[in-house]
C-alpha cells in the first residue's frame, strides 16, 4: 500500500503562506521595536529633568548662601551657592553654575574656596559636571523673601524647563 504524501503544488503553497506570515511578524517587530526605542528615549529624557531638578533642589535646599549674578548674555545668569550637598564628597563646597561660552554647556563646578576665573592652582582642586548641553536660556529669579527660587532653562531642540525651589 502506497503512503499519500504531498505534492509539489502544496509544498509551494505552504512555503509561500508560511513566508507571507513571516514577512507581517517582521513587520510588526519592527514596529514594536521603533515604539519601544521612542519610549526609551523619552523615559531617559524624563529622568534626566528630574535628575536636574533634584540636584538644583539639593543645591538650594541645603544652601547657606546663594548668588545669582547678571552675565555679559542677558540670557544666561551665573550661580553660586554654600551648599552641604556635594556629589563628590566634599565638606561644605562652594557651587557654582554657569553656562560655558564656547559650547553652551551648563556645568556644575564644585570645590572649597575658589573664585573664578580659575587659574592653574585652583582648576586642579574643583569637579565639574556637565549638566546640560545647547543650552540658550539659564536664568534664576528670587523673590524677595529669599524663600523661592525660580529656574529657567532652555535647550536648543528641546521644551524649555522651568521648576520653582522652595526654600526653607
Amino acid at each position: 500500500m502506497k503512503r499519500p504524501a504531498f505534492t509539489l503544488i502544496e509544498l509551494v503553497i505552504s512555503i509561500a503562506i508560511i513566508a507571507l506570515v513571516v514577512t507581517y511578524l517582521y513587520q510588526s517587530l519592527n514596529v514594536l521595536q521603533s515604539s519601544n526605542d521612542q519610549l526609551i528615549g523619552k523615559d531617559a529624557a524624563r529622568a534626566q529633568k528630574s535628575d536636574l531638578r533634584k540636584l538644583f533642589l539639593l543645591d538650594i535646599m541645603q544652601a547657606s548662601s546663594l548668588n545669582i549674578a547678571k552675565t555679559d548674555n542677558k540670557n544666561i545668569d551665573l550661580l553660586t551657592l554654600n551648599s552641604r550637598n556635594s556629589l563628590h564628597n566634599i565638606a561644605r563646597p562652594t557651587i557654582t553654575y554657569l553656562v560655558a561660552k564656547r559650547d553652551n554647556r551648563l556645568i556644575r563646578i564644585e570645590g572649597i574656596n575658589y573664585t573664578l576665573p580659575l587659574n592653574r592652582d585652583t582648576i586642579y582642586h574643583v569637579k565639574f559636571d556637565e549638566i546640560r548641553d545647547n543650552v540658550t536660556h539659564f536664568k534664576l529669579y528670587e523673590d524677595g523673601n529669599h524663600s523661592k527660587v525660580l529656574v529657567t532653562l532652555k535647550r536648543t531642540g528641546a521644551a524649555p524647563e522651568i521648576f520653582e525651589i522652595l526654600r526653607p
